[in-house]
């Protein structure tokens, strides 16, 4: 789904709000069916003072290691409701596969599973680096995370270019989506 047009320009009826900076850091030791988690509140906003944490849109982000190699990265938009979890299992998970840590001094989270690790650091921008052997081998930074809203009549369309027939109309069928992107090289 096209929700912009380029990069800057949201589409007519399309309402975006992106992780701005990572505010604050949990570790959820031995809490999660994953092993530990770290989790991550990102507001939609730049936090200046306390009066910037009212009627702000947070994102939550969790980070953990299933298995060795393998960051997964969960998205969710106000986690207060009793909803499950939607995913999947995955084959040979193993619980504390990975390793989770918070730097407080220097204001850093990590995840290392195995080769891997998922670096952040607290305050904006948003700029959640994948690391192996020293090299970034991709970065979810600004306007990568985000909560999308649609207007019933915004004109995004269900369908990937050149395909028809997903939906009725031909546009999308729910009114909020979460996506993600990530910088790959060539």
């Amino acid at each position: 789904m096209k929700f912009t047009d380029g990069f800057w320009k949201i589409r007519p009826g399309v309402t975006a709000l992106y992780a701005q900076e990572a505010y604050e850091f949990t570790v959820l030791a031995g809490q999660e069916p994953d092993g530990d988690v770290l989790r991550i509140d990102a507001p939609s906003q730049v936090i200046l003072d306390r009066g910037d944490t009212l009627n702000r849109a947070v994102l939550t982000v969790s980070l953990s290691a299933p298995l060795p190699g393998v960051i997964r990265v969960r998205i969710e938009k106000n986690t207060g409701g009793a909803r499950p979890p939607i995913g999947f299992e995955l084959d040979g998970a193993v619980r504390g596969a990975g390793v989770v840590a918070v730097d407080e001094t220097g204001g850093t989270g990590t995840v290392t599973a195995g080769p891997l690790t998922a670096r952040i650091g607290r305050g904006a921008p948003w700029n959640l680096l994948f690391e192996a052997a020293g090299q970034t081998l991709s970065v979810s930074g600004a306007k990568s995370i985000g909560h999308i809203g649609l207007a019933k009549d915004a004109p995004v369309s269900a369908e990937p270019a050149g395909v028809t027939g997903i939906t009725e109309t031909g546009l999308a069928a729910s009114d909020s989506y979460l996506h993600a992107r990530l910088s790959l090289g060539v």
